[in-house]
């Protein structure tokens, strides 16, 4: 594995992020940066679109269509999620037994899901509630469904 050039990094993320001012507080572990920006919407949502939707297309083994409907309405979802996000109003209301049904009628979307959270939670820095998890769960399930069974959406 070769290693990293920070320094030539470190611009790229502070362009991603909205810029230097835009950063409140940082921290790092050995995996991962987190940041807490003043102003979420500042910083590069299609850069994150693009990532979520190649780790759902690789586990998935699939290309998904970013014209269909389902694709849509998954980016609409994760532009609510944002907002729960920026506002720490993330849903963390539904009982246990209700997630886990989810995650055990939908097992590979959830899997997906939880990668996707991970993404989620480097990029936003903040950690996702096991409600969003499940919500995410349903949309990926939704749209993967569509694409493999290749029937028009409605």
């Amino acid at each position: 594995m070769g290693s990293v050039d920070y320094k030539a990094l470190a611009p790229q993320i502070l362009e991603k992020v909205g810029g230097e001012v835009n950063i409140v507080s940082m921290a790092h572990c050995a995996t991962r940066l987190r940041l807490k920006l003043k102003d979420e919407s500042l910083a590069d949502k299609a850069g994150m679109f693009s990532q979520v939707f190649e780790v759902i297309e690789g586990a998935f083994s699939q290309p998904l269509d970013r014209d269909l409907v389902n694709v849509a309405r998954f980016i609409t979802h994760l532009r609510y999620f944002f907002v729960r996000v920026h506002s720490e109003e993330q849903v963390q209301d539904h009982p246990t037994s209700f997630l886990d049904a989810i995650a055990t009628a939908y097992p590979d979307a959830h899997r997906c899901a939880r990668r996707v959270a991970d993404i989620l939670e480097l990029r936003l820095g903040q950690p996702i509630t096991e409600d969003e998890i499940s919500y995410l769960t349903l949309h990926v399930a939704r749209l993967t469904q569509a694409a493999s069974i290749g029937k028009p959406e409605k």
